[in-house]
């Protein structure tokens, strides 16, 4: 009974493990996944939308002042004979609800698509020759403390890194049996023709003369490339893969 209720064999998202914080926290966050899922999908759908609010209103005042700029607005108080700002009219628009109104609005809104790619366009060649005149002078001034350091302290002298870390053979990996007779499940989808020739690519010693490969196994792990890679530096899981990092480092020659 202990043996099925082992965190083990439980699935991957009931299993505590997975979570990557330190005991009894997670836990507890598995005792709390059913309450804070429903609540974090409500918040994520409300930021969606008081962002698209937003949104929303910041390009309706973009294009308010595109036109303003462009003396569009002032054309349409003419059309329409009225002399008010464009709060008032969008107000009278609204409450009054006039054809002549709703006519004006409509040749405005002609006018801007017709002149808006020529404007974003100006706008965002601005945008970039200022961008481009800031990362120029960041690059100058990055340049020139880089070489006052260098100029003014003195190399430091090289280490001994030999302690650093453990001393393994390099031994590449061997099969202990032929590959063609391993067990195939019939259920397993064959491999394709380019992953075929990857394969042969990545055991061809004439263009990979200096790759060998090693096993690398951990206990209790379905899937070792997060371990590899060491994903996640706070979970006890990922850390298995650390001395293979640190082997990694040793053995690599620039």
């Amino acid at each position: 009974m202990a043996a099925k209720l082992s965190p083990n064999n439980l699935p991957w998202m009931l299993n505590p493990q997975r979570f990557p914080f330190r005991f009894p926290l997670n836990y507890v966050a598995l005792v709390c996944l059913p309450v804070l899922l429903p609540v974090m999908v409500g918040l994520v759908l409300h930021k969606l939308k008081s962002d698209s609010k937003v949104s929303n209103k910041r390009v309706e005042e973009f294009e308010r002042l595109w036109a303003d700029e462009n003396g569009l607005l002032s054309s349409h108080g003419v059309n329409g004979g009225e002399g008010e700002d464009v709060d008032s009219v969008a107000s009278s628009k609204l409450k009054l609800g006039r054809k002549k109104d709703a006519k004006s609005k409509g040749a405005v809104a002609k006018v801007d698509s017709a002149t808006r790619s020529d404007w974003e366009r100006k706008r965002v060649s601005n945008f970039l020759a200022t961008v481009e005149a800031e990362a120029e002078e960041a690059l100058r001034e990055v340049g020139e403390d880089f070489v006052a350091t260098n100029s003014t302290t003195p190399s430091p002298s090289t280490t001994n890194e030999e302690g650093r870390y453990t001393l393994k053979p390099n031994t590449p990996t061997r099969c202990l049996s032929d590959t063609n007779s391993l067990p195939i499940s019939p259920d397993e989808h064959p491999l394709l023709d380019i992953q075929h020739r990857i394969i042969a690519n990545l055991n061809n010693r004439t263009l990979l003369p200096q790759v060998a490969k090693h096993l690398a196994h951990f206990d209790d792990v379905l899937n070792a490339h997060a371990v590899i890679i060491v994903r996640t530096v706070t979970m006890d899981m990922h850390k298995k893969g650390i001395p293979l990092i640190k082997a990694f480092v040793q053995r690599f020659d620039l």
